[in-house]
């Protein structure tokens, strides 16, 4: 049995458009798989940078602590030294009057300097420390900005529908019909 021209170009062309048709939705969904992939690595590295920026604020803080703890050592440590001064002035028999209290003066006022400047440095490293933390926001806040960006700028596509599929098969019935005239078949 011979198939007529008009069926033998009606079945070659429905199957190609068809084909065509799945093609079309197979590169679709792989774009829009592509598309989720990158959106997923864009939601890891923001992650990661959120969790590089949280270990800097915990190490902020704990640098905090530390230069708390330092203070208050010093301090303790002043006040220690100035009672030694006063112990040792008292426990050497030197004889009390207004030489011996400008001495005493003198050395309990040159450790209050030294004291005084490593507070000054203790307040030069939290000052550092604020400018850091401030830094560390931004770099999350621009981060998570950039990440935004990037996602908003990748839209999932949608593949071709049922409407260009009926479209196409209407006209490739349309071309069967034309080239079953050219060979004399009957339709």
């Amino acid at each position: 049995m011979a198939i007529d021209p008009f069926t033998a170009m009606m079945i070659m062309k429905g199957v190609s458009t068809v084909i065509n048709h799945q093609g079309q939705q197979a590169a679709a969904a792989a774009r829009n798989a592509a598309i989720y992939k990158q959106k997923l690595a864009i939601r890891d590295r923001l992650k990661a940078q959120y969790s590089s920026a949280r270990q800097g604020f915990a190490d902020s803080d704990i640098a905090r602590i530390n230069i708390g703890d330092a203070k208050a050592e010093s301090g303790i440590e002043a006040r220690l030294n100035e009672m030694r001064v006063a112990s040792s002035l008292k426990a050497s028999g030197i004889p009390q009057g207004q030489s011996t209290k400008a001495l005493s003066r003198g050395l309990i006022g040159g450790m209050l300097n030294k004291e005084s400047k490593f507070l000054k440095q203790l307040q030069m490293k939290n000052a550092e420390l604020d400018m850091r933390d401030r830094n560390l926001q931004q770099q999350m806040d621009i981060a998570w900005l950039d990440a935004k960006a990037q996602i908003a700028g990748s839209s999932y596509g949608k593949g071709p529908g049922f409407v260009p599929l009926a479209l196409n098969l209407g006209a490739d019935y349309l071309d069967a019909k034309a080239y079953g005239k050219k060979m004399g078949s009957e339709v």
